[in-house]
């Protein structure tokens, strides 16, 4: 029902609140919605791993300090939420010229290569996109390729897939370094 709201254009910023359960279930309706679109969780949840409710998604979580309830201390939080979500839902949508997208992954040592790569793609017309590659950065680039924005993917940062096969604490699943070949793009 939200992604068919969202595509009629009925709304341009989301916001939930809610405990653990309702941090759950808005988060994964969340990470059903585009990049781009505010996505704010006012969760008691916050204030923990917020990993498992934003993943490779742009969700803010946001700590409300109380689950429910309008009081002397929660009233101004919650109309500092809505008044972000409402300030995200009316800012103008940026106008950039259009040129291929060029995904790069960095880490630490690999950081001078994907800038020198990126410079040298960025000089003959291309845009550039890093992510830093620390499970959920290679992860996103992997939805990003599949969803079209990345053109193309200078991934030198391949230690997600080791840290997955080595039980390492930076993996992106086991999907890392599939899209671009399932899709097509340059690599």
């Amino acid at each position: 029902i939200v992604g068919r709201l969202y595509k009629e254009g009925k709304f341009n910023a989301a916001i939930a609140h809610g405990g653990s359960l309702g941090t759950s279930i808005a988060t994964r309706i969340m990470r059903s919605l585009p990049y781009g679109i505010a996505k704010i969780m006012m969760s008691t949840m916050a204030s923990g791993d917020c990993g498992p409710y934003v993943d490779i998604k742009d969700v803010a979580m946001w700590y409300p300090v109380a689950e429910k309830g309008v009081n002397a201390v929660t009233i101004s939080i919650l109309a500092s939420a809505a008044g972000a979500a409402v300030g995200a839902a009316r800012a103008p949508k940026p106008k950039r010229e259009t040129k291929p997208l060029i995904g790069y992954t960095l880490f630490g040592t690999t950081t001078p290569c994907a800038y020198a790569a990126s410079s040298y793609l960025e000089k003959r017309g291309y845009d550039s996109m890093s992510v830093h590659a620390v499970g959920s950065g290679g992860g996103c680039m992997e939805a990003l390729i599949r969803e079209g924005y990345i053109k193309g993917i200078v991934d030198v940062t391949t230690h997600e897939l080791t840290d997955l096969i080595c039980g390492g604490v930076l993996s992106a699943g086991p999907e890392r370094l599939t899209a671009a070949g399932d899709t097509g793009v340059p690599q």
